[in-house]
């Protein structure tokens, strides 16, 4: 079973996410933070192709351009991404069988000094998908896989990242507020030259009754007192997708219903994966390689 954790840095953000306010950054705005713990320039990353198949795919000579000095495979990133916003929380998992909850990795805690608890994921993620239908807009909720630098990614969208940032086992809500401005904004963008750093409000009503705010000291030094009776542990002793196999006999045995939270691989919004990153890659289909020199 899975909670959701979301960081702020100052408290008057926490209580505007807890009035409902989800403020969701551009997935552009994270390509220029600088060097600020959130910065990924890596969003976005649609393939990794090597400086032959660059050549051979795109007429682009890297090698004579730079040489040995490519450190790492390229990088190719779809530069209509940028106009994606996300909002950015962490899966914490816990065992009721068990009785273990699971540490947040320390890396976490330069993300902010408050933070909230989502403890009825289930509802959270219904009030989401309810408000994008009413609005009609383009939106996909659920967790980010991560993969090596040479591995291909499972969908080559905005819900893959690279291994460095595993430690954040996050879960991320991706939106796109304006799908006919983000059009022409690409198309006067031809070559992905224009940064965009905008962000966006998404209201769904208070979530007080499904969210509280939790003191981050506790959160990393003694979890189990936010869940009575528990023991933290680095890993959970039973994998989920273990503990999901046996939730699922129990559902087809007793028909007991099974909440989001035991499934967090799913996917929920207007349309399947797939379907969601084709409808941002319709935006532009330009791109720009990234690659390490060294």
């Amino acid at each position: 079973m899975y909670d959701l954790i979301r960081f702020f840095e100052k408290h008057e953000y926490a209580e505007q996410f807890l009035n409902g306010d989800l403020y969701m950054n551009s997935i552009g705005h994270f390509w220029k933070l600088g060097t600020e713990i959130q910065q990924d320039f890596h969003e976005g990353i649609v393939e990794t192709i090597s400086m032959e198949e660059m050549k051979k795919t795109y007429g682009l000579d890297l090698q004579s351009s730079f040489g040995n000095h490519i450190l790492a495979p390229i990088m190719n990133r779809m530069e209509a991404y940028k106009y994606v916003h996300v909002l950015c929380c962490v899966l914490h998992g816990y065992d009721p069988m068990t009785k273990e909850v699971e540490r947040i990795h320390k890396d976490m805690k330069g993300f902010g000094a408050f933070a909230v608890r989502i403890h009825n994921v289930q509802t959270f993620v219904d009030r989401l998908f309810e408000k994008l239908k009413s609005d009609r807009l383009y939106g996909l909720m659920g967790p980010v896989n991560y993969h090596s630098v040479v591995e291909k990614a499972m969908y080559q969208d905005c819900f893959d990242k690279l291994n460095i940032h595993q430690n954040e086992k996050e879960w991320r809500f991706a939106l796109i507020p304006d799908y006919e401005n983000a059009k022409e904004l690409a198309k006067a963008d031809e070559y992905g030259h224009e940064p965009y750093d905008e962000h966006t409000i998404f209201s769904i009503g208070s979530i007080r009754d499904i969210a509280m705010e939790i003191d981050v000291d506790i959160l990393f030094h003694k979890p189990e007192m936010l869940y009575s009776g528990y023991k933290p542990v680095d890993k959970l002793s039973v994998p989920w997708k273990t503990r999901k196999q046996q939730l699922e006999q129990i559902h087809n045995e007793l028909g007991i219903g099974i909440s989001y939270d035991a499934y967090p691989e799913q996917y929920v919004g207007w349309a399947p994966r797939e379907a969601f990153r084709d409808k941002v890659l319709s935006l532009s289909s330009g791109f720009k390689p990234i690659f390490v020199i060294g």
